[in-house]
């Protein structure tokens, strides 16, 4: 009843998902996986957290269901839904340079995260000579910089949006008179082309595997989650995108309507509704051409959603 009061065609849902990000158990959009029925498939209860603890445990520790009957139940079924739209801050600084504070998505690039883990062997700082040396620290570094030139060096990389990240990173012993003899560390590879992502990819792991050889330390590189980049609905996208020129005309007559008032009319008893600033215009400089339509190099619960169901999405500043 309230969603037909409101005009509107279809019903309208709102979801908050869990564990997007998934660092815990490297395994991203837990929440948004069991709803979009693609959970159990990905394996994701036997993903182990860095002390060993698998997800179906920690499940269970605090109270809830790993049951993968249970867990199948909470998937909804694609004939049910017409679409998912999610509105998301940006985390770049696109929105920001153009200086708008809405934007539209046009694609979520696709992306890929492993863990890499280097044995080599301890020893003392002062009595192992360089050249016999299997130095965790020293390979690590040597691959974590190869990983950024090959990402740079990659054809058309700035194109389709190539990104390589290593943000975590691990050494034991940890004591500065001891050579390490075993370090982690974690890589995350973004595209839009899943073709070329899937390249990279290939030529990151025998780059590694190169260096490994060449210092004499053994490396293996797990596979800890891998999706596709999707293309945003064109019909969300066109919705989105005439949605936001209406708000942009609507707070226009607003404005109008308040300089107005405040010309001929009494003393506003709120002359800076939202903070702005007193007499400062809420109106942001915006026509049909420069509404941003962009592409996300961030993955987004959107990503999982889409195997089900056509999506759509909203930067915000």
């Amino acid at each position: 009843d309230s969603d037909a009061s409101l005009g509107l065609r279809r019903p309208v849902e709102v979801i908050a998902f869990s564990d997007e990000e998934g660092l815990r158990f490297k395994s991203t959009f837990l929440g948004s996986r069991a709803v979009s029925g693609t959970f159990l498939k990905n394996g994701y209860l036997q993903a182990t957290d860095s002390k060993g603890y698998t997800l179906a445990s920690v499940l269970e520790t605090v109270g809830l269901s790993n049951s993968e009957e249970d867990i199948a139940k909470i998937a909804m079924r694609r004939e049910d839904l017409y679409g998912y739209v999610e509105v998301h801050i940006e985390q770049g600084p696109v929105l920001q340079s153009l200086n708008q504070p809405v934007g539209v998505v046009s694609a979520i690039s696709g992306q890929t995260r492993m863990y890499v883990q280097v044995d080599g062997f301890s020893g003392h700082a002062g009595t192992v000579p360089m050249d016999q040396r299997r130095d965790t620290i020293a390979a690590s570094a040597e691959m974590i910089t190869r990983i950024e030139d090959k990402c740079n060096e990659f054809p058309l990389s700035r194109e389709n949006m190539l990104v390589c990240t290593v943000g975590e990173f691990n050494v034991f012993p940890g004591a500065s008179n001891v050579i390490p003899g075993y370090a982690n560390f974690s890589v995350d590879i973004r595209c839009k082309d899943d073709a070329m992502r899937g390249e990279v990819v290939s030529l990151v792991k025998r780059e590694l595997l190169e260096i490994s050889k060449r210092r004499k330390v053994e490396c293996e590189i797990q596979m800890k989650h891998s999706a596709e980049s999707c293309q945003s609905s064109p019909t969300f996208t066109e919705s989105l995108r005439r949605g936001i020129l209406g708000a942009h005309e609507l707070v226009g007559r607003y404005e109008e309507a308040r300089e107005k008032s405040r010309k001929t009319g009494p003393p506003d008893p709120d002359p800076d509704p939202g903070g702005q600033g007193e007499g400062e215009s809420l109106l942001w400089d915006m026509n049909e051409a420069t509404v941003p339509v962009i592409a996300s190099g961030a993955g987004h619960d959107a990503l999982a959603m889409s195997e089900v169901t056509p999506i759509g999405m909203l930067f915000v500043r």
